[in-house]
């Protein structure tokens, strides 16, 4: 347990070095390259050595990996063709399962450090937020759909560029990972778009009401065309489960109704730009879909691809708060620090997660 608290310590405070300017005490929008490869680092070594952290990690993973191993051109894949192509790779180097899990965890943290490094001007609240805010245990265990997000968070500065191409390109490399990640494609069209804080909650209580009915249009919709989704749909009595534990709809819930009020309480005292509307619109996205998934066990699984967006989007409003003068912002950096920390230890310790998100590895005697 110490061992990994240390780490993320040690990560953020690598960060934190990284960004500062030691001639003006100032801290910088972009980390120096050195210090911060060397805070990511931790972070993928940490991913790629740990032995059964996570609830797929042998059932699933280490098992379809042996098989692959053992069957060669006979294996029977089940995995997106991206993951599998991925697989592949790895097995031809090697054959013990673990090379897998590092070069996952390699390419995921590679990327989220990289899409802070381009779209946060915060990186350390960012790398704080990444490690502390859930999404960082959630990618030892969902390791397809944490890489596909980490991909989606590099799509977005395309999205806000208006590179069409680009972006569209993204999120399809995305769905190769991880099919369902395709719902991003949309969300191209609301750039520029800023919340009104009237409608948005008008909407929100909206989704509240009907969420039953609007499930139930999606399911037999997307169903239809998806294979995974309608596999996911026919385990309806997980939603009672992953409820009455927590777990992720909890979490993701709680983050992005913060995120969304602190979102609102800013826009109404200073403007915000296009980057930070759009990355909480994402969020936005999140907290409806959370919402959706007290009634069906798949959007719990759903949210989690407009949730982390947190990790971008918290540091951006901040930045936002300081580029208008708002000398209270201090405030809500104190409030949004204990609030993570304080959520962390409630969701990852006290609830004990450990059927869904290793929690139990970081907080308990393993």
């Amino acid at each position: 347990m110490v061992i990994y608290i240390l780490i993320f310590v040690c990560s953020i405070f690598l960060c934190y070095c990284a960004v500062y300017n030691p001639r003006n005490r100032e801290l910088n929008n972009h980390p120096r390259i050195g210090l911060y490869a060397i805070s990511a680092s931790l972070l993928i070594l940490m991913m790629g050595i740990r032995e059964g952290v996570g609830t797929d990690y042998y059932s699933v993973y280490a098992l379809e990996y042996n098989k692959l191993i053992s069957e060669g051109l006979t294996y029977n894949n089940r995995f997106e063709p991206g993951f599998f192509l991925l697989m592949r790779l790895t097995a031809f180097f090697s054959g013990d399962y673990h090379i897998l899990f590092f070069v996952v965890g390699f390419i995921t943290i590679v990327l989220v450090y990289h899409a802070i490094y381009r779209l946060s001007d915060k990186p350390t609240w960012s790398v704080f937020i990444f490690l502390f805010g859930g999404f960082f245990f959630f990618a030892t265990n969902g390791i397809r759909q944490a890489l596909a997000v980490s991909i989606l968070m590099n799509a977005v500065p395309y999205a806000i560029d208006r590179k069409c191409v680009h972006y569209i390109s993204a999120v399809v490399l995305a769905s190769f990972i991880h099919t369902s990640a395709i719902v991003f494609i949309p969300l191209y069209f609301f750039v520029g778009w800023k919340m009104n804080s009237f409608k948005a909650t008008l909407f929100l209580i909206l989704i509240v009401l009907f969420s039953g009915y609007i499930v139930d249009f999606a399911l037999r919709i997307s169903s239809a065309f998806s294979p995974q989704i309608a596999r996911y749909a026919s385990h309806e009595h997980l939603s009672n489960q992953y409820l009455s534990q927590g777990n992720i709809d909890l979490s993701d819930l709680i983050s992005t109704v913060v995120a969304f009020m602190l979102y609102i309480i800013t826009v109404t005292i200073c403007r915000t730009n296009d980057k930070t509307d759009f990355l909480f619109f994402i969020v936005f996205i999140g907290l409806l879909t959370s919402i959706l998934s007290k009634d069906m066990a798949i959007f719990s699984r759903m949210a989690m691809y407009f949730s982390p967006f947190i990790i971008l989007a918290i540091p951006q409003l901040f930045h936002s708060l300081e580029e208008a003068g708002i000398v209270e912002v201090w405030i809500f950096k104190s409030l949004y620090f204990v609030f993570i920390l304080a959520s962390c230890m409630y969701l990852y310790g006290y609830l004990n997660f450990s059927s869904v998100i290793p929690y139990i590895t970081l907080f308990g005697n393993g």
